[in-house]
């Protein structure tokens, strides 16, 4: 056994290479194990006919700063979509997705691209939000009830659903509002409207941005800094229990005998699921019930479809229930100018995603290219698909319901007094600034660099468990 690290960090997602990356900068001696063999679990690159864009996710909300700020720390540069998105809904057919709204709740019911999305009937109902006062709806926990409370079915129905139905993988009905959209009630009662509250939170301009030339590029980047800072990066090291080690530190026990030092503090940065087996032993997680949403598959084609050049969708389509065939396109080359530049005049990257709550994974049969051209209001052809890659992922975590998010973090209280630090969506929730955010915050949590920890309660044994 090698002589003892001041962290090790269990995973080399996004949050655990943010963790590693932090620590080390601020003197701490760092190992990261990561089970598979890259860095950056989700966000990695995808090579499709020779264009490399992003495998998993592909941009980050910039309504919290997180993400950005790294980004620009980090020297990558960033850039916002060049076109806004479109929905596909059974009855109304294709139109352009309202400009300001925060997954469909608009900042101005009465702007026409809402009037248009939702008819003037249900935007009538919505525009009574501004009279309501600050209380309906302030102490609604799921999105649904918040919605309908304050500006009513039709929008809910109509905008709200779709969008997040595809977005998250769930219902907006079991969805928590200070999960997906923290702040958003503390604003409400600030403002006094909930259109009021979306327009003080919403940033100008778009929503999202990427980094330049994909967001596998970040990983890339924090692996990089993490390393120049000392840190050490194992991967195909997938680790199998946290025991407790000597002198009151943690052993992180790799499969494969993969020899890792014993360190004062653990930062445990892995899937919900895989973080609670891990802390199993040492405490009890019966009150800890996550949920995943909805597996999906991304089909990615590359296309000579000089027809597509002038981005009749924008940059790209939501597709309500009831709209067959694939949930969700994205153009590529039309939402980011950097992929346009990479895959040359008159072709395009799209990708095609399938998963709707409860429906079954498509067969590898699909018929990909009726489905993009339908979305897109474009008839294209088989024969100028030059590429295609198909992306299967597990259910992500859903947002969990408020009494799991509590029983979560004292959780997380818990274990930080022991030395076990919890990073990730289980405790940051979800998105990229989330997870950021969790991550940099851990480093004035942890003991002095390259010294003996602070004094906590012994690690105890795999048999004796602590309740919540």
């Amino acid at each position: 056994m090698r002589d003892a690290v001041d962290v090790v960090v269990v995973g080399g997602g996004i949050g655990g290479l943010t963790a590693a990356w932090e620590l080390a900068r601020s003197g701490r001696r760092v190992t990261l194990v990561e089970a598979s063999d890259h860095l950056g679990g989700l966000v990695r690159p995808l090579d499709v006919g020779g264009v490399i864009v992003n495998r998993g996710p592909e941009a980050f909300a910039v309504r919290r700063p997180a993400v950005a700020e790294l980004c620009a720390e980090l020297g990558l540069p960033t850039e916002l979509p060049a076109h806004g998105s479109w929905l596909v809904t059974p009855a109304q057919g294709a139109f352009r997705a309202p400009a300001r709204a925060m997954l469909g709740i608009p900042a101005d019911p009465s702007s026409p691209d809402v009037v248009a999305a939702i008819g003037e009937a249900a935007a009538r109902r919505a525009a009574l939000d501004a009279d309501l006062g600050p209380t309906p709806g302030s102490d609604a926990r799921d999105l649904a009830t918040l919605i309908t409370v304050r500006m009513g079915e039709g929008l809910l129905e109509r905008l709200v659903r779709p969008l997040v139905s595809a977005i998250h993988g769930a219902d907006p009905s079991v969805l928590p509002v200070d999960s997906v959209m923290p702040g958003l009630r503390d604003a409400l009662r600030r403002t006094g409207s909930l259109a009021a509250a979306v327009a003080a939170t919403l940033p100008e301009g778009p929503a999202v941005a990427s980094v330049t030339g994909g967001m596998h590029l970040l990983a890339e980047a924090l692996a990089e800094a993490a390393r120049a800072h000392g840190a050490t990066l194992l991967t195909r090291a997938p680790v199998a229990a946290i025991e407790s080690g000597s002198r009151g530190r943690w052993r992180v026990v790799v499969a494969g005998g993969t020899d890792v030092p014993e360190a004062h503090d653990v930062v445990v940065a892995t899937s919900g699921a895989a973080t609670l087996a891990l802390l199993q032993p040492h405490v009890d997680t019966h009150a800890l019930r996550t949920t995943t949403g909805q597996p999906t598959t991304h089909i990615t084609l590359l296309l000579d479809a000089p027809e597509l050049d002038d981005a009749p969708r924008g940059s790209g389509v939501i597709a309500a229930e009831g709209v067959p065939g694939a949930k969700a396109l994205t153009h590529v080359t039309a939402k980011w100018d950097w992929a346009a530049r990479a895959a040359g005049p008159g072709r395009h990257v799209i990708r095609l995603s399938y998963g709707r709550p409860g429906q079954e994974p498509p067969p590898d049969s699909v018929d990909t290219v009726t489905d993009a051209a339908r979305l897109l209001g474009t008839d294209l052809r088989a024969d100028q698909v030059r590429d295609s890659t198909v992306v299967r992922h597990a259910g992500a975590l859903v947002p969990a319901d408020p009494h799991v998010r509590d029983a979560v973090l004292d959780l997380s209280r818990t274990m930080a007094g022991r030395g076990l630090h919890l990073a990730g969506g289980l405790v940051a929730g979800t998105g990229l600034p989330a997870v950021v955010t969790r991550s940099r915050s851990l480093a004035p949590m942890l003991g002095g660099p390259a010294s003996a920890p602070a004094p906590r309660a012994a690690a105890r044994p795999a048999d004796e468990t602590v309740a919540l």
